[in-house]
């Protein structure tokens, strides 16, 4: 129990306690939503800022149909489930990435 509160192992703690929420909330991801976030990051820095204007765009194009969704009204609750958890992944991605103004 003391090992926990060694400075090294309370960060670690608290990434995992920070981390569960979010992920429970939005609920697991699907295989071809980890293999999107866990793709190998570009060497090329250029190839990097390309990916995150894509990823951007996608999760921008998404917030967007989740916006115009909620005022109108969704077909079934699996649909929004999808997107949320598409957007998440974008952002997961990028944040992975190191894109500007995530």
């Amino acid at each position: 129990m003391t090992a926990i509160w060694k400075l090294k192992h309370r960060r670690l703690l608290m990434a995992v306690v920070l981390t569960l929420p979010a992920c429970s909330a939005f609920g697991p991801f699907s295989e071809y939503e980890k293999d999107l976030i866990n793709r190998p990051i570009p060497a090329d820095k250029k190839q990097r800022e390309i990916e995150c204007g894509i990823i951007q765009a996608h999760y921008n194009w998404s917030l967007a149909i989740i916006d115009q969704r909620d005022k109108n009204g969704w077909e079934d609750k699996s649909s929004k489930d999808v997107i949320v958890a598409d957007a998440w992944a974008d952002r997961l991605r990028a944040k992975r990435l190191g894109c500007s103004g995530w």
